[in-house]
């Protein structure tokens, strides 16, 4: 072990005299809780979409709203943040949207479309974007 305090020790005293200038230069010191701050923030890109809540008739809104998300969210994420609202199928399905249930004796449910077009996944599947127009509309299903 001395040995290698020895051999460590003269490659310090070798280096320090090789060069002609003795400064030192100081790195600068970088506060790492700012750091890792900024990543997350970088990390993190606010997003806005439209939700639309009607029953029965689509003319009839419920309500429109301009929400923000963050990136990478599903819409079951994004609605369970914005929205009271109920599951079924192990969190699979949105049975119900602020107060209002699915009805299986009426065949009434919670339908959505995407910027117009027919979803094609689950709320839990579909990773709302920027821009989006999501229609939610209670309707029966005949």
């Amino acid at each position: 072990m001395r040995y290698l305090f020895s051999i460590l020790f003269a490659v310090l005293l070798t280096l320090s005299g090789c060069g002609a200038n003795n400064e030192t230069v100081e790195e600068p010191v970088q506060d790492e809780t700012t750091e890792e701050a900024q990543e997350e923030a970088e990390g993190v890109e606010e997003t806005h979409a439209t939700i639309v809540l009607s029953e029965e008739d689509p003319e009839n809104i419920l309500s429109e709203d301009t929400i923000s998300f963050e990136k990478g969210q599903t819409l079951m994420e994004v609605m369970d943040e914005h929205y009271d609202i109920t599951t079924a199928y192990e969190g699979a399905f949105i049975s119900g949207i602020n107060g209002i249930e699915a009805d299986d004796e009426t065949s009434s449910y919670w339908l959505y479309t995407i910027n117009g077009e027919e979803a094609l996944v689950g709320a839990a599947e579909y990773e709302i974007e920027h821009g989006d127009l999501i229609h939610f509309h209670y309707a029966s299903i005949e």
